[in-house]
C-alpha cells in the first residue's frame, strides 16, 4: 500500500509537470487553418492580425507614461516590461489570429512574441524602421544557437564522469556508494526509517535530478533510459527506494530491484490510464475566471486603457 501511495504522489507530480509544459498545438498548426482564428477576445478587445495593427491598437490603449517609458527603454529592457495587460487579451487563445500570425513566422513563445510587439512599437514611437521578418530571423537564429550549445553540452555530459564538479554514477548500482559518500549519518537514518521515500522527492530527489543530470543529460540518465525508465521523477524515485532498501538490509540486488520497481511503475501507469479513459462521474465545476482577476486587470478591462507600466528588476 505504501508503495502505491508513493507511486501516486510521483504520478501526480509528473502529471503536473507535463501539464505545465508549453501550450499544445494541433498537428500541422491546424489552429491557424481549421479552428477559430479569433479576431475578438471574450472581453471585447480587437485582436490585431499583424505587427502593424499591434502598433495602431497600442496607440489607442497606452497613455503618456507607457509611451514615454517604451521610447526611453533599451531594447533588452523590453523583455522585462510589466503591465501591458492587453497582451493577455490578444493571446487568450492559441487560435487567435495574432498568435497564428507569429506562428507563421516561426515564433511560438509568448516571451518572444511580446518582445517583438514592444520592439516594433518602440520603433514606431521613434519613427524608425522595423522589419518583422528580419527581427524574427534574429530570434530564430538565437534559439538555434542555444539548441546547438545544449546539444554539444548533452553529448559531452553523457560521456563525462562528473558534471560541474559533481561525480555522476554510471548506473543504479554505482548510485549506492555515491550516496554513501554524499550523505551524512543523520540523513541516512532519516531515509532508512522513512515510511516512504516519496517524502524526499522535493529535497534530496530534486538535488539528484538537478545535479546528476537527470533532466539535462548525463551517463546516469542515459543508462536509465536504456533500461526503459525515461522520466527524471521516476529515475530519482527508483534511486531513493533502492538506497532505502540498501540502508535497511546492508545490501540490495539492484538488478532485481529495478525490475520490480519498473513493473510497479508500468502497472500503476496502466491503471491510471484506465481510470482516465473510463467513465467519470465528476460534478461540473463552476469556474469564473473574473474572480481571479487582479484589481489592476479589472481596472484595465473597465477603462480599456493603460496609464502606467514598469520595468521589472
Amino acid at each position: 500500500m505504501k508503495r502505491y501511495f508513493s507511486l501516486l504522489i510521483l504520478w501526480s507530480i509528473t502529471f503536473m509537470c507535463y501539464s505545465q509544459s508549453d501550450d499544445i498545438l494541433l498537428p500541422d498548426n491546424r489552429y491557424c487553418s481549421e479552428v477559430l482564428n479569433d479576431s475578438i477576445s471574450k472581453n471585447g478587445f480587437y485582436i490585431p492580425s499583424n505587427i502593424y495593427e499591434c502598433n495602431k491598437e497600442l496607440d489607442k490603449i497606452l497613455g503618456i507614461q507607457p509611451k514615454q517609458l517604451l521610447s526611453d527603454a533599451r531594447d533588452i529592457e523590453l523583455k522585462r516590461i510589466m503591465g501591458i495587460s492587453v497582451f493577455s487579451e490578444w493571446a487568450e487563445q492559441e487560435s487567435s489570429r495574432l498568435c497564428c500570425y507569429f506562428r507563421t513566422k516561426g515564433i511560438d513563445s509568448y516571451e518572444d512574441r511580446d518582445y517583438l510587439i514592444l520592439l516594433s512599437y518602440k520603433r514606431h514611437l521613434l519613427n524608425r524602421n522595423f522589419d518583422i521578418d528580419t527581427e524574427c530571423n534574429k530570434i530564430r537564429l538565437y534559439h538555434d544557437s542555444i539548441s546547438k550549445e545544449r546539444k554539444i553540452r548533452y553529448e559531452n555530459n553523457i560521456r563525462a564522469d562528473s558534471i560541474d564538479g559533481v561525480y555522476i554514477p554510471e548506473n543504479l548500482n554505482d548510485c549506492l556508494p555515491a550516496l554513501d559518500r554524499l550523505l551524512n549519518d543523520t540523513v541516512k537514518s532519516m531515509i532508512k526509517n522513512a515510511d516512504s521515500t516519496a517524502d524526499f522527492h522535493f529535497g534530496l530527489g530534486r538535488w539528484l535530478r538537478n545535479n546528476w543530470g537527470l533532466w539535462g543529460g548525463s551517463r546516469l540518465q542515459l543508462w536509465f533510459n536504456n533500461q526503459g525508465i525515461d522520466h527524471p521523477d521516476d529515475i530519482s524515485g527508483i534511486i531513493l527506494s533502492t538506497y532505502q532498501e540498501y540502508l535497511q538490509k546492508a545490501s540490495v540486488d539492484t538488478k532485481q530491484k529495478l525490475m520490480l520497481l519498473k513493473a510497479e511503475y508500468e502497472q500503476f501507469a496502466k491503471e491510471m490510464q484506465a481510470m482516465q479513459e473510463g467513465p467519470h462521474n465528476f460534478e461540473p465545476v463552476d469556474f469564473n475566471e473574473e474572480d481571479y482577476y487582479s484589481d489592476e486587470y479589472k481596472d484595465f478591462l473597465k477603462r480599456k486603457h493603460i496609464e502606467w507600466i514598469y520595468i521589472s528588476r
